[in-house]
């Protein structure tokens, strides 16, 4: 494999990759024996392979910069032309299904592995391959709108994601000024933002409609891979957060107002913590190193993966301008090499932000080593999560090395862990409703303003755009990943859970390795977490959490 700048972006040939995998399905079929059927190497086809690896390059490039006409252009031509490779992807499931070496496979890659391709199968028809291409286009058009902004604060210039590190400002004054030009970005592209959103929506509705659903709720479900679990059981889960994990964080709040000493706590000053936030003794590259050093001690192959990242220069991770918001990672097919982007953005909570995409790329890593299929080592999105989230806790081990005050910067995101599940079932019962029922933008936001006053009644706002309930267009996974809010929100139990156990190290990377061969709870089992749709599992999380923060805070 070449560094990661130095792969050369051929336009995927879609015709030769539907040719070539056509032509796997014949010698498959015509397979006398498991070995043969095997060796046709169907589920990793290399042209196919080629062809994804090269539509991520042309995604990852206009990721890091949207002003990059060129690969903006090659993105909306790749998903034009992707929908002509959704009926050999059918056929190929077809063939495994049908065989009669299912059960071999199934022995060899897992149950679950059959189960998600027999799902997947279902929406690779060419109709909903036709509207998933649509949809995609106008997420390309919402990541456009966002990455456009160039933003002055501080005689500084700045994305939104680098807005955000002064949301942490010991001063009042730049939180105020930060929020209020966050706010007003959004409030000039918010009538936009819901066309697009409005339009996302609809697209997804008569997906499901095509794919035999009842409403889109039940087919987002499938389409991510929840056959553990129900809309009955978040509901559930929301309503144990409401009871025991809402009236905790509006104790914090008021709190954190006394430590602050404002009488009139808002929505700028959630994230200041003490009156001096945790100061960092290191800059960005240092930072950096230390995450990835750390990563390296756990285990030989966490060290392989940190090696391979740096040896092929995997990842584009600071803060500039046309860069999309937020952090995400790419998976380059070909090579099972994962790229890792973020908006590290000279503040001391980058470190939580880059392990979280670190943790990502370790558990594909990891996994795609032991399993020869793509279907077997990518988990759901619940399990994913975890990966993510368990290293940015494991983080707290070395964050002695970033600041001085390492119990203050502990406290400060252990606070995160606790506050954003409130906001993650908010978001999730918000989209719940959405694609329930027909809302226009006034009844979107009048939503949004009933949630908040469900799960975040201690938010306050001095911004008008947000009094009127538009807050929830700043929340990216609406319009790029639906219902996933939920998948944040059970991790952050699960990864406090997983860390709080003296052989945290051993059970994360076995779940890491595992990948996905196994479904959600079995999953849960085998790094031996405990079921977060039971009640008694949210009271032991927040008992935990609460007894952590009074530790950090003495």
């Amino acid at each position: 494999m070449k560094k990661f700048n130095e792969i050369e972006y051929v336009r995927p040939d879609i015709d030769l990759a539907k040719k070539e995998t056509l032509q796997k399905i014949k010698e498959f079929n015509k397979a006398k024996t498991y070995e043969d059927a095997r060796a046709t190497n169907m589920l990793e086809n290399e042209v196919l392979m080629n062809a994804k690896t090269m539509m991520t390059i042309a995604k990852i490039k206009t990721t890091i910069d949207k002003s990059n006409d060129y690969f903006d252009h090659e993105v909306k031509m790749i998903a034009n032309g992707i929908k002509d490779l959704a009926g050999v992807g059918q056929k190929a499931a077809e063939a495994i299904l049908k065989s009669p070496f299912k059960d071999q496979f199934a022995e060899e890659y897992g149950d679950y592995l059959l189960e998600k391709m027999a799902i997947n199968k279902k929406y690779q028809d060419n109709t909903i391959y036709q509207l998933k291409s649509k949809e995609q286009i106008l997420i390309e058009m919402y990541n456009n709108l966002l990455a456009g902004p160039s933003i002055k604060i501080n005689k500084q210039d700045s994305n939104l994601s680098g807005l955000r590190k002064f949301f942490h400002d010991d001063s009042r004054i730049t939180r105020f000024s930060a929020t209020k030009i966050y706010a007003s970005v959004y409030e000039k592209i918010a009538h936009e933002l819901h066309d697009i959103y409005d339009e996302i929506v609809k697209i997804r509705k008569q997906i499901a409609k095509k794919a035999g659903h009842k409403d889109a709720l039940s087919c987002i479900y499938e389409m991510n891979g929840r056959f553990d679990y129900t809309p009955d059981e978040a509901r559930m889960f929301r309503e144990f957060v409401v009871k025991n994990i809402v009236p905790a964080c509006d104790i914090i709040c008021r709190e954190q107002a006394l430590r602050l000493s404002v009488d009139n706590f808002k929505n700028y000053d959630e994230f200041a913590y003490f009156k001096q936030k945790p100061k960092s003794k290191v800059d960005t590259d240092q930072l950096i190193n230390i995450v990835f050093d750390y990563v390296a001690s756990l285990s030989p192959q966490s060290k392989e993966y940190i090696d391979y990242l740096k040896e092929y220069e995997l990842y584009d991770l600071k803060t500039m301008p046309h860069k999309i918001e937020g952090s995400c990672h790419y998976i380059l097919d070909q090579y099972k090499a994962p790229f890792l982007i973020t908006n590290l953005k000279g503040s001391i909570y980058d470190v939580f932000s880059l392990a979280h995409e670190v943790g990502h790329g370790l558990s594909y890593y990891m996994s795609s080593r032991k399993d020869e299929s793509s279907e077997a080592y990518i988990s759901t999105g619940e399990i994913k999560e975890i990966h993510a989230k368990t290293l940015e806790l494991l983080m707290f081990n070395v964050l002695d090395k970033i600041s001085e005050d390492k119990n203050k910067l502990a406290y400060s995101h252990l606070c995160r862990f606790l506050f954003d599940i409130p906001y993650y079932c908010a978001i999730d019962e918000f989209e719940e409703n959405i694609y329930s029922k027909e809302l226009s933008f006034d009844e979107k936001n009048a939503l949004w303003k009933e949630m908040e006053k469900k799960y975040l009644p201690w938010r306050v706002y001095d911004q008008d755009f947000f009094n009127q309930g538009c807050a929830y267009l700043t929340n990216r996974y609406i319009f790029t990943k639906p219902l996933y809010s939920l998948n944040f929100a059970l991790a952050d139990v699960c990864s406090v859970l997983l860390t709080k156990k003296p052989d945290v190290i051993k059970d994360y990377l076995r779940l890491c390795e595992t990948g996905g061969r196994k479904g959600y709870f079995e999953l849960l089992a085998l790094a031996k977490i405990k079921n977060p749709f039971f009640e008694d599992t949210i009271r032991e999380f927040v008992k935990y959490v609460i007894t952590r923060l009074e530790e950090l805070k003495a």
